[in-house]
């Protein structure tokens, strides 16, 4: 959906990204040759081809391939050419999504507000306890009039139609390879395409039903937050009367009944507190659904975000800075790479739109975990960078080198945004911080009011948190005063 990749026709959505940055006389010309190509009945139905692709799917723990990730590459053409439409529909669907403690869609993100929440939780409330669930292919699965009901329910619903008939209003046909080279067709009738920005915000839209429904059940003593499939609940009480293990099977009930389908591999129970985690191991095992789920008191990932209470078997630290060392191998493994592909053969734009894209991961982390604990690590990413781009125009090393003030100049002059005259790669070790404390006070900012479940008036008011007993909010308000 963010016209990102390979599409079926061969045109990089980057590539175009770049060329319009460069100069915007360009888009008609790139509109004009594809208003002419929709005369042909070819490009029409090559404008609805999607590709499957499959990627194996690694277990987290022992790393073994348990499955794949199928995704569908469509024409770039109908990604660009929906994108735009797709996200006014967003718009008119964000409050209704929060609403219902659905992130990760919409006009706005907010994938980080889940994990920073639960963070808080644990520290204020040392019973707190978080289950999370995860459907198997779940844009595969979803019954399509799930998506009819829920659309005719609202106004702005009714006016999306027209784009859900546009796109799966019948039987799509679908072609597999065998591995003996032949071709098998398949009528698919049900799910969505993932990687398409209506069939996500249509997958949205029906997920939502089935987080509603747990919420109307369990009120606020179960709060269930979800990203997409990806699901998380938690509960400040969460043994008393099974209410946990009770939504947790509930919210499975619901999903089923939209045709997902949940496994065991990815169901997981967190709790920081020895004997609550004692009582909920007893709870599950009591019951044969959850039997086969073992309580954890160890660091998870809540959309790559680290939540880990006080008493947890490793300390948030020591778990973010293996992540962070994983990554950051990663990110020196890809410049190394950059730097042997024939420099002579691509352009400095391209090179160093390459060089950017390494900090995404290192980017979502730092937005998630206290810069006082990745501070280090997401300097030396930086200095690399730096490395990287002085090596791709043939300058030496020490180009921007920031003991040296016409140096330090052209480092905070290159390492800029776009708008700004930079070249687009901001200096992550300086937008760290702001970007940790963004995602705490993305938490009172998407949660109004009652929805502020089990937090006190002192976590409710920015102002107070450095009174806090969290320590999570006590860094975010030294970091606030400083910025103020």
């Amino acid at each position: 959906g963010k016209c990102k990749g390979t599409s079926v026709d061969g045109i990089r959505g980057e590539h175009v990204d770049m060329l319009l940055d460069f100069d915007m006389k360009y888009l008609p010309l790139i509109l004009d040759a594809w208003a002419g190509q929709l005369l042909t009945p070819f490009v029409r139905e090559w404008f609805r081809t999607t590709k499957g692709l499959a990627i194996n799917k690694t277990d987290k723990q022992t790393k073994e391939v348990i499955g794949f990730r199928p995704l569908g590459i469509t024409s770039f053409y109908r990604r660009l050419l929906s994108l735009e439409p797709c996200k006014e529909a967003c718009a008119m669907y964000t409050e209704y999504m929060v609403k219902n403690g659905l992130y990760g869609c919409g006009a706005e993100s907010g994938t980080e507000v889940p994990a920073a929440y639960w963070q808080v939780m644990c520290e204020l409330h040392p019973k707190t306890a978080i289950a999370t669930a995860d459907a198997i292919h779940a844009f595969n699965y979803l019954h399509r009039h799930v998506i009819l009901e829920e659309l005719d329910k609202t106004a702005e619903g009714k006016r999306l139609k027209w784009a859900f008939y546009a796109f799966y209003g019948e039987s799509s046909a679908t072609w597999y390879r065998l591995m003996d080279g032949q071709m098998r067709k398949i009528d698919v009738g049900r799910g969505v395409i993932q990687g398409c920005s209506w069939g996500t915000l249509f997958f949205n839209i029906a997920y939502a039903r089935v987080i509603k429904q747990v919420r109307e059940k369990f009120g606020n003593q179960v709060l269930p937050l979800s990203i997409h499939d990806d699901t998380t609940q938690g509960s400040i009480e969460p043994t008393v009367d099974e209410r946990l293990v009770e939504s947790f099977i509930y919210l499975k009930e619901c999903g089923g009944k939209a045709g997902f389908k949940y496994g065991n591999s990815k169901d997981l129970f967190a709790c920081y507190h020895e004997e609550t985690r004692a009582e909920l191991q007893r709870q599950l095992n009591a019951r044969e659904e959850t039997r086969h789920i073992t309580v954890t008191g160890a660091p998870f990932k809540v959309a790559g975000n680290l939540v880990a209470g006080e008493r947890a078997s490793a300390t948030r630290r020591e778990t973010m800075l293996r992540t962070l060392s994983q990554e950051t191998t990663k990110f020196n493994a890809r410049h190394d790479r950059l730097e042997k592909v024939g420099l002579d053969t691509q352009t400095h734009l391209t090179y160093i739109r390459q060089a950017g894209g390494s900090t995404v991961m290192l980017n979502h982390i730092a937005r998630g975990q206290p810069p006082s604990q990745s501070l280090q690590a997401l300097k030396a990413a930086h200095e690399r960078i730096k490395l990287t781009v002085a090596r791709a125009f043939g300058m030496p090393d020490n180009l921007f080198n920031d003991h040296d003030d016409r140096g330090h100049q052209l480092s905070r002059r290159f390492f800029n945004r776009r708008s700004e005259g930079g070249s687009g790669i901001v200096d992550i070790s300086v937008t760290a911080a702001p970007a940790f404390l963004a995602s705490k006070l993305d938490v009172l900012r998407y949660f109004q009011g009652d929805n502020l479940y089990w937090l006190t008036d002192m976590e409710k008011d920015s102002t107070q948190w450095n009174q806090s007993q969290s320590p999570t909010l006590r860094e975010a308000s030294d970091i606030l005063g400083n910025i103020t």
